[in-house]
């Protein structure tokens, strides 16, 4: 079943939504213009499978809490094909990479699904960019005025590093979180982390 925005895990409504716009086609090659429409939902369905993201439509309502897009194009010379992907904050750039791939080197779907996981893996991983993005926009805030998720997000940043000043502040964050969300196991599991 396709991913919607009711599927998608709930997160804190202060949290920065994600939005994946339509990807474009800059030829009128229409077997293109399919792999864009198609990489744009795969991307989009990649994206939701993180609970630290809050992945929205392009077309949603809430557009006070859009501050992430991501965009990307693609064009062809012959069979091979370029895709460049760029995510924004704001309107300003954030990252931006280029993926290039052969449409005959073998099935169209195995090309679209690697270049889908290298650009989820890219944005989305604990490490990745969107991630580190939303670790600074997080770090920006009062630690004692945090969320449980936006903890959560605070632990992907403090796990790649370790400060000992920071660790009693964090560990201080997310058991008031806790107190606050005692269901949230996601708090739970980087309270977890700290103590250990």
């Amino acid at each position: 079943a396709p991913v919607t925005e009711s599927t998608v895990p709930s997160v804190s409504s202060d949290v920065p939504r994600v939005v994946v716009q339509p990807f474009k086609s800059r030829t009128n090659d229409e077997e293109l213009s399919s792999f864009a429409e198609d990489l744009t939902e795969d991307i989009t369905s990649g994206l939701a499978q993180f609970s630290h993201l809050s992945v929205g439509a392009s077309n949603s309502d809430s557009q006070s809490f859009q501050r992430f897009t991501v965009e990307g194009s693609l064009r062809k010379a012959g069979r091979t094909v370029r895709a460049s992907i760029k995510l924004l904050e704001t309107g300003s750039h954030v990252w931006a990479e280029q993926f290039d791939f052969d449409l005959d080197a073998g099935d169209v779907f195995e090309a679209q699904d690697v270049l889908t996981d290298r650009i989820v893996a890219t944005l989305a991983d604990p490490s990745g960019v969107l991630t580190r993005s939303l670790v600074a926009w997080v770090k920006q805030k009062d630690s004692a005025l945090l969320s449980a998720h936006e903890c959560v997000l605070w632990t992907f940043g403090y796990l790649q590093q370790w400060r000992r000043d920071e660790h009693l502040e964090l560990r201080a964050a997310l058991e008031r979180a806790i107190e606050e969300e005692p269901a949230h196991a996601g708090a739970r599991a980087c309270l977890s982390m700290l103590y250990v």
